[in-house]
């Protein structure tokens, strides 16, 4: 019985992110053809102690803010991993950015293996908190295009559809700018 209370539990908690997202997607779909701000450049170290530039990226950029004892982060992570592998290859890179209040490398390394994260973890900072409109709710997801501008700012829990729709409408419009021909799908 207790099995089932806790499984019940998590189900409600599960189905209100999901609803919470979708009103929350279509405020997004609405607001982020006008949420054009050129992105906060930032030089932030990973647990290695290597150093990430965000001007150096020159494509999409996915930041998702994060911590390690956020239950929807854990909920989330997964999708961004699988999301990393099927859209590297289109120039799209995700970068964590870990919103921790004691930084703990053992922890965070331990995280990053048990969730296989492939992408970059960056140690976040109050500063980049500041820059980027004082993140207040995690996990927060900002997508970047190409010339710099965030298009998408997400406050919340992404599912996997809604993240990869965004992802896609911001190829679409990268690669309308770079003048590349789509062939219309067949309707077979």
């Amino acid at each position: 019985m207790y099995k089932f209370k806790i499984f019940l539990i998590w189900t409600v908690i599960i189905i209100s992110i999901n609803c919470i997202c979708k009103r929350d997607i279509q405020a997004v779909k609405k607001s982020s053809d006008i949420y054009q701000k050129k992105a906060p450049d930032f030089s932030l170290f990973d647990i290695n102690k290597k150093v990430y530039r965000l001007s150096k990226f020159t494509n999409i950029v996915i930041l998702n803010f994060f911590a390690t004892w956020c239950p929807p982060c854990k909920i989330e992570l997964p999708h961004l991993v699988e999301l990393s592998k099927e859209y590297k290859k289109k120039g799209v890179r995700i970068i964590g950015i870990l919103l921790e209040k004691k930084y703990d490398p053992e922890k965070i390394n331990k995280f990053i293996k048990d969730y296989k994260i492939n992408y970059p973890v960056l140690i976040g900072t109050s500063e980049v908190i500041s820059d980027y409109n004082d993140v207040r709710a995690i996990p927060t997801t900002v997508i970047i295009n190409e010339k710099g501008f965030i298009v998408v700012k997400h406050p919340g829990y992404m599912d996997k559809k809604n993240l990869k729709e965004l992802i896609e409408r911001t190829i679409r419009r990268r690669d309308i700018r770079k003048g590349k021909q789509f062939k219309k799908k067949s309707s077979n």
